[in-house]
């Protein structure tokens, strides 16, 4: 067995990770896309109408996922758990039908249901006289975000009764997206 003078002899592994990063390399320099590893991002959203009752924060079960990387979204309680530790952002949607009285309301809430506690981002919306349907939209600062942390979408509004929300994909939604290790 030959002996080295630099060190000890590579694993079969660092061997076949460098034959990779050599053919990645080689893929890069000849302008074709490398392949890369899945990037978690989910989009899901509100499906049927949803009435909000009056004057009280109500979390926002979203039913239907149309982008679901890294299996983020969880269908029996329509909200989000991270599955790979990173930087996110965040962003939401609500839409409600028309009403003239009172404001709206939308959070995105972390690692909790309670909006006195737990919301990431939100904005509150007077509302218009024109009786048009009211949209509430929300960004988060990016968010260094452990795998099991949680994200719901809360609404709030106090037009004097129950007032539903908009349904469908453009409509009332929230998605997420890994931006950073």
């Amino acid at each position: 067995m030959p002996t080295f003078t630099d060190g000890t002899i590579p694993s079969a592994a660092n061997l076949n990770s460098l034959v990779t990063g050599i053919s990645n390399l080689g893929v890069l320099l000849a302008g074709l896309a490398a392949t890369r590893q899945v990037i978690p991002t989910s989009h899901m959203y509100l499906n049927t109408t949803l009435s909000v009752a009056n004057a009280t924060d109500t979390v926002v079960s979203l039913p239907v996922v149309s982008i679901n990387e890294d299996n983020l979204w969880v269908p029996s309680v329509g909200h989000m758990t991270i599955q790979t530790a990173g930087v996110y952002i965040a962003w939401s949607q609500v839409n409600w039908d028309g009403n003239t009285t009172g404001a709206r309301a939308g959070h995105i809430l972390l690692n909790g249901t309670a909006v006195a506690n737990s919301v990431a981002a939100g904005t509150t919306n007077p509302v218009t006289t024109t009786g048009v349907g009211t949209c509430c939209t929300m960004m988060t600062p990016p968010m260094s975000l452990a795998v099991g942390a949680q994200l719901y979408l809360s609404v709030f509004q106090n037009s004097g009764g129950a007032l539903n929300l908009i349904p469908n994909e453009s409509g009332t939604y929230l998605s997420i997206i890994r931006v950073g290790a």
